[in-house]
């Protein structure tokens, strides 16, 4: 299914010259062994559960040459690969005709010890040849390796590979990254609970029409309350090295790790925004590119599991930008950084997709050095750019085990999820509050209008606590107002007057949804409908929140960014 999978495989098992301990016949020999191990005899467990999976075909622990040149009949036994304490051992059999050689696939079958390795560990692998009544039939092979910890990850197989060996080898160990992914932790649900409740019917649901909201409001406003529960997390970039050409192993954090140590890489952030991402129900991708890499999901456009993926139709989220951004500058910085990165690859590097399974794109083998030497526009990123579609990598059972779920100790990181789910709750029944007023008919005044509107605007960017003091001070200016008009003299009768007009009148609310598709270039498309829960018309000469771009008084959207007010 994955194109350049075979050559990946070729060329980065380590193959192993027989290392025999004993031996009691000669009818056969081990010529070679090929383990699935990196250029320092290593083996990464993070993808351990894959081996002895049956579903799981593309790769192989170890692959055993058996030599019967000597032999003058048929020869038939079993093959074992046994790694001690941490999996059962791999048995096949096996039937080699006279003067052939012929290769045995074995896969132990590992088991939760693995989860336990928390430093490389050394272990010896043993591959043992016997007929049916277990008769040793050659020498016994044995090799010393190490087993590194499931937060450990290697990128290149191969010590010194050449330029296509090592894009192979990327191309393998990137789409298997998605086993760092964990969408199931019980952390990743926490985390979208708390940021259903900043939803207008408290729940998310990706992929569904709201009226009167565009499919891409919908998208966008469901990925903002998941990125600003993550703010309120303070989740913070720190720039630790991760070099996905290198051969050495390297240390990548978990996504109950990130959360645990409230800190993440690129990578390290983008497998925690996959994971919840994923669990949410978006179509989620990798966008590995040279020495980076960021997450994007698939806008809806009316069938998206049907196959047919536009790089054009993604929604891009830089997610190291999460402890200094709003979600709006993310995703806008994320947008224009995907489209320059897969410009420059398609042009003078390596451009490559993997949208169904299958990997294809344009190879500039002769450009892409001197892309990395002298890149166009000072963007070196851009000269590698490989998108992998995480849902069709998890088709080929590339899924994280249930021992990757587990956050040390979840007490502090419980508490912070249950504040700012009061937060929210408490922020969310302030603004509705005040906004009960003006649909009551209750004429506020204009710094209680401002306060309303500044509520909201802190609503969408994550700043739930000011967002209901600047409520709750809205309320209480209102109420202020109402008070001291029931007390002045005559009101009386002006509220009679009033009441002959009729007090059940309804204030009329328009809402102008306009969202600028800059992806697209299109002129914002404007819709009148009824008031909808956390909007309310801002008054005249206010600003955007986001990006400080001015906004009339039916601008529910900002027109330069589209940040929500």
């Amino acid at each position: 299914m994955f194109i350049l999978l075979a050559l990946a495989l070729s060329l980065s098992i380590a193959v192993r010259a027989p290392h025999p301990v004993s031996a009691q016949s000669t009818q056969v020999a081990i010529d070679n062994v090929k383990l699935f191990l990196d250029a320092n005899n290593e083996f990464v467990s993070a993808y351990a559960h894959l081996f002895g999976n049956p579903a799981w075909n593309l790769i192989n622990f170890a692959r055993v040459q058996l030599d019967a040149s000597a032999s003058r009949s048929p020869i038939s036994g079993n093959v074992e690969v046994d790694v001690g304490n941490y999996a059962s051992p791999g048995i096949v059999s096996f039937t080699i005709q006279p003067g052939q050689v012929g290769w045995v696939e074995v896969n132990p079958t590992f088991n939760n010890n693995i989860a336990q390795i928390s430093s490389p560990t050394p272990i010896t692998v043993y591959v043992k040849v016997t007929d049916s009544s277990g008769n040793q039939l050659a020498p016994i092979w044995s090799e010393n390796i190490e087993i590194l910890p499931l937060d450990y990850y290697v990128w290149t197989y191969t010590a010194n590979p050449t330029l296509q060996e090592e894009v192979a080898e990327q191309q393998l160990t990137q789409q298997l990254a998605a086993v760092l992914a964990t969408p199931h932790a019980d952390p990743i649900q926490k985390i979208l609970s708390a940021a259903a409740w900043a939803m207008p019917d408290n729940a998310l649901e990706v992929y569904n029409s709201f009226a009167p909201l565009s499919d891409y409001q919908v998208d966008v406003q469901q990925l903002q309350a998941i990125y600003n529960v993550l703010k309120n997390l303070n989740i913070t970039y720190i720039s630790t090295e991760t070099t996905f050409t290198s051969s050495d192993a390297q240390r990548v954090r978990l996504p109950v790790q990130t959360l645990s140590d409230n800190a993440g890489n690129c990578i390290e952030t983008t497998l925690l925004f996959d994971s919840l991402l994923e669990e949410a129900g978006f179509i989620t991708y990798f966008v590995f590119v040279s020495g980076h890499v960021y997450v994007a999901v698939q806008e809806w456009n009316g069938s998206p599991h049907d196959g047919s993926v536009d790089p054009g139709n993604l929604l891009v989220i830089e997610t190291t930008m999460l402890s200094t951004s709003t979600f709006q500058q993310s995703l806008n910085y994320g947008l224009e950084e995907f489209n320059l990165d897969r410009q420059i690859a398609q042009q003078y590097g390596i451009y490559a997709t993997n949208f169904n399974g299958t990997t294809t794109g344009t190879y500039n083998w002769q450009t892409y050095d001197n892309c990395l030497q002298s890149p166009p526009n000072n963007w070196g990123e851009g000269c590698y750019f490989f998108l992998i579609n995480v849902g069709e990598v998890r088709q080929q059972h590339a899924d994280p085990t249930p021992y990757m779920d587990t956050m040390p100790d979840p007490t502090a990181f419980d508490q912070k999820v249950s504040l700012i789910s009061s937060q929210i709750r408490s922020a969310d029944d302030s603004i509705a509050r005040t906004q009960n007023l003006q649909t009551n008919g209750t004429s506020i005044s204009t710094n209680a209008e401002q306060l309303l509107n500044e509520s909201i605007g802190l609503f969408n960017n994550g700043s739930y606590a000011a967002a209901g003091d600047a409520a709750n001070q809205a309320y209480q200016l209102s109420t202020q107002s109402m008070t001291t008009a029931s007390n002045t003299p005559g009101s009386g009768s002006n509220f009679t007057v009033l009441g002959a007009a009729g007090v059940g009148i309804v204030v009329a609310v328009v809402i102008a949804f306009a969202v600028m598709r800059q992806k697209r270039g299109t002129q914002p498309q404007r819709t009148d409908e009824s008031k909808t829960k956390r909007e309310s018309t801002p008054a005249a000469g206010m600003f955007c929140a986001s990006c400080g771009a001015a906004m009339g008084t039916q601008d529910t959207f900002c027109p330069d960014c589209g940040a929500k007010r």
